[in-house]
C-alpha cells in the first residue's frame, strides 16, 4: 500500500514536494520525509492526520490510504478514486435531493428578502396580519 499512499499524497497535494508540503503544514521538512515519504516504514498516524487537515481532507481517508486503518473501521466507502459531485448527486436519494434544494431555496429567500420599510403602522407587516 506504500506506493499507493505515495500516489495519494501527490494527488492530494497537487504534486507538491516534501519541502513544499512541510511549508504548507508549517512543520519541519524532516518530519514529512520521515513520517510520510519513507516507504521503508509505515506512515505515522498523527502526521497523516495533520496532512489531511492541512489539505482539507477527512483524516479517515488518509489513514485508510496509508494502510493504518481499514475503511470498515470508519464505515466509509473511501477506497479508490475520490468521488465527484456528480457521483454524490447520483448516490443521493430523491428525498435527500429535495431536502437540500428546499434548504437552499429557503436560505436564498431569506438572504434575498428586501429590508422592511421603516416606521408607521402601515410599514409593519405584523400589524397588517393582526388588524
Amino acid at each position: 500500500m506504500a506506493g499507493g499512499f505515495q500516489e495519494w499524497l501527490k494527488q492530494i497535494s497537487g504534486g507538491m514536494s516534501a519541502l513544499a508540503i512541510s511549508q504548507h503544514m508549517n512543520v519541519n521538512p524532516s518530519r514529512i520525509d520521515r513520517h510520510l515519504f519513507d516507504s521503508s516504514k509505515p506512515a505515522v498516524a498523527q502526521t497523516v492526520i495533520d496532512f489531511c487537515l492541512a489539505f482539507g481532507i477527512n483524516p479517515a481517508e488518509g489513514l485508510i490510504h496509508a494502510g493504518l486503518a481499514p475503511a470498515e473501521a470508519f464505515r466509509l466507502p473511501i477506497v479508490g478514486d475520490r468521488p465527484t459531485v456528480n457521483d454524490a448527486l447520483r448516490s443521493a436519494t430523491n428525498a435527500q435531493l429535495v431536502e437540500e434544494l428546499s434548504r437552499r431555496l429557503l436560505d436564498n429567500t431569506i438572504e434575498a428578502a428586501p429590508s422592511p420599510p421603516k416606521g408607521g403602522r402601515r410599514g409593519n407587516p405584523a400589524r397588517r396580519l393582526l388588524s
